[in-house]
């Protein structure tokens, strides 16, 4: 089953710069499979992304070994070079790295979001806003979403999938 981590968590970092990751999470991740470390990095929208370490591992794997410096791919060097690999503890607690907490400027308040195979570090008030914004454009997402899904659901002869977040919203 492909990864799929969900949900959101105000948590606090401590004076050694760690976070308990939920137990939820944790769960959702499969230790015996995905590992028990993060990759975290900066991410494209300039939050902390953490993903589990295999997954990441996996998705390393895929990226051409022979990318030319003046293309695209100059912005995966920029993710890599930022990328810092750390292990969870017994007590499900991660160390967030300096540099990247420095560079992004979490504070110690932090939302700790799911956000499918990754997880995201937001500053915990920067959160409550964003989520406040998500919410008021929800039903025109859901709508675009419902349009999108009508021509798959037809080749399929299957329902569309918006049926259900029609009534979600």
């Amino acid at each position: 089953m492909p990864l799929r981590l969900t949900g959101s968590y105000r948590l606090k970092l401590d004076g050694k710069g760690r976070i308990s990751i939920p137990i939820e999470i944790r769960r959702q991740i499969e230790a015996e499979k995905l590992g028990t470390a993060f990759y975290f990095n900066v991410g494209l929208n300039e939050r902390i992304w953490g993903y589990p370490s295999a997954s990441y591992e996996a998705w390393l794997d895929l990226v051409p070994r022979n990318m030319n410096p003046e293309e695209p791919e100059m912005e995966y060097r920029l993710l890599q070079s930022s990328a810092m690999k750390t292990p969870w503890d017994e007590q499900g607690r991660v160390v967030v790295p300096d540099d990247l907490r420095a560079q992004i400027n979490v504070g110690d308040d932090v939302a700790l979001v799911g956000s499918i195979d990754h997880v995201e570090l937001w500053r915990y008030s920067e959160w409550t806003e964003h989520r406040a914004k998500l919410w008021k454009s929800a039903p025109s997402v859901v709508k675009k979403w419902k349009e999108s899904a009508k021509p798959a659901a037809a080749a399929s002869g299957g329902e569309s999938p918006g049926k259900a977040a029609e009534t979600a919203v």
